[in-house]
């Protein structure tokens, strides 16, 4: 509903009169869009945590994710392994949620979303982001 609410003050419009689709398809896959509206957003969520983005101007992707107990095996591109092996084992959690954050971010903005398979894709950054407080651990991954 928040979604809505920004795009309604965006659009003056209404929250329930705001038209969502899909791009890729106009069924419940692809990037989220509103039809001949040059206005451009992204919506991640994880537990109480969530994030939006607008952009009358460029195409943006988000996302947040709780730090898996463990890393997913096979989840990412050889190059973003390689640096995840580099790091000290009780590092390598929180390293891959940042990988893994910043993949599903640019996989939405190039409008592919999670339709790519995520390991032929690399999104690597030298340097890590920091966490969200709160965001630590996910006991259910």
């Amino acid at each position: 509903m928040a979604l809505r609410i920004l795009l309604g003050e965006r659009l003056g419009e209404r929250p329930e009169d705001v038209p969502v689709t899909h791009a890729a398809c106009g069924g419940p896959h692809g990037r989220p869009v509103v039809p001949a509206d040059p206005v451009h957003f992204s919506l991640s969520h994880a537990g109480d945590f969530f994030v939006i983005a607008l952009s009358d101007h460029a195409v943006v992707g988000v996302d947040v994710e709780r730090v898996p107990a463990r890393p997913l095996t096979g989840a990412l591109h050889p190059e973003e392994e390689d640096e995840l092996a580099l790091l000290n084992p009780a590092d390598r959690p929180a390293a891959f949620a940042r990988a893994w954050t910043r993949k599903e971010a640019v996989l939405k903005a190039l409008g592919a979303g999670l339709q790519t398979d995520p390991p032929s894709y690399a999104a690597t950054r030298a340097d890590p982001l920091p966490l969200h407080e709160g965001l630590e651990q996910d006991p259910d991954r």
